[in-house]
């Protein structure tokens, strides 16, 4: 669907403009699948020194759907990293791995083109690249390597789940997993014609969004002190809640439903939220 010529490119650039941003000072050279090794390049009085990488795809897996194509892939990335031999090992990795932790914890989301034209939401995820041992090679020298793996989702023409937004009196909301329901409220005696079939009749919906998510503290996050309020005293007046989805900004009134906080050993708490349309008995009708 997408070549991982151009999924090793985002990565290659990307990498290089945090370095860049930091003033790392080497530049990072990553090729797919078997590329050249890239040693360094004297200009003038000046060495520019190269982190080799390549990435190689380690499993695929086409989902058939009909009407679309969907894809997921997963991808191995090494990357040599030589040794100045000017300063102690553990100081020359530290700005290394600090740059990687950064650039990696992100969660990778952007529209590409495929051969075709075809428009396909790309999404990947990655490991915290670990480290590997010190080592005497060809080419590089004295090297440190760094491994991890990269889980990429494609579909074409599609929504990626981390466009979908949820604000909460304007605040994010942090969820892990949301379902939005539209709920019909159907008429208490179907429509019945001359031959006999039913058919239903809605008189009205109403909206509902279920969620979990990691629980944060109240004083740090508007959403949560609300949260916090409704768990334990039951205080639950209607908030303004904002779905952002696609190029449309939809604004509801809601109030918590049924909603749970879970706690186990020292594991961080989690909560399972719902919300639900609003309406006060002294509203307009």
């Amino acid at each position: 669907m997408i070549p991982i010529s151009k999924l090793t490119k985002a990565i290659n650039d990307g990498l290089n403009a945090l370095a860049k941003a930091n003033d790392f000072p080497f530049t990072f050279a990553i090729k797919s699948e078997g590329g050249e090794y890239m040693p360094p390049k004297r200009n003038g009085n000046k060495v520019e020194a190269y982190i080799n990488g390549v990435t190689k795809i380690v499993d695929s897996e086409v989902i058939p759907v009909q009407g679309t194509s969907v894809l997921t892939q997963s991808v191995n990335l090494t990357l040599a990293y030589p040794l100045p031999d000017d300063i102690p090992v553990e100081d020359a990795i530290a700005p290394v791995r600090a740059l990687l932790d950064t650039y990696f914890k992100q969660t990778f989301i952007q529209a590409m083109p495929d051969d075709s034209g075809n428009d396909v939401a790309v999404s990947g995820i990655a490991d915290i690249p670990t480290t590997g041992e010190i080592a005497l090679n060809t080419g590089p020298g004295l090297m440190c390597t760094f491994t991890c793996g990269i889980s990429y989702n494609f579909i074409e023409n599609g929504v990626n789940s981390n466009k979908f937004i949820l604000l909460f009196d304007n605040v994010i909301i942090p969820y892990m997993d949301a379902t939005v329901t539209r709920v019909p409220v159907m008429a208490a005696n179907p429509y019945s014609g001359t031959d006999g079939a039913a058919a239903s009749v809605t008189e009205s919906t109403a909206l509902n969004i279920e969620f979990t998510a990691p629980t944060l503290k109240s004083e740090n996050n508007a959403f949560f002190t609300a949260y916090k309020s409704f768990i334990l005293n039951g205080n639950n007046p209607p908030h303004i809640v904002t779905i952002k989805y696609e190029d449309t900004n939809q604004v509801y009134s809601m109030k918590f439903g049924q909603s749970s906080l879970s706690l186990e050993g020292i594991k961080n708490g989690n909560s399972r939220i719902s919300l639900v349309s609003a309406k006060e008995l002294n509203d307009e009708q």
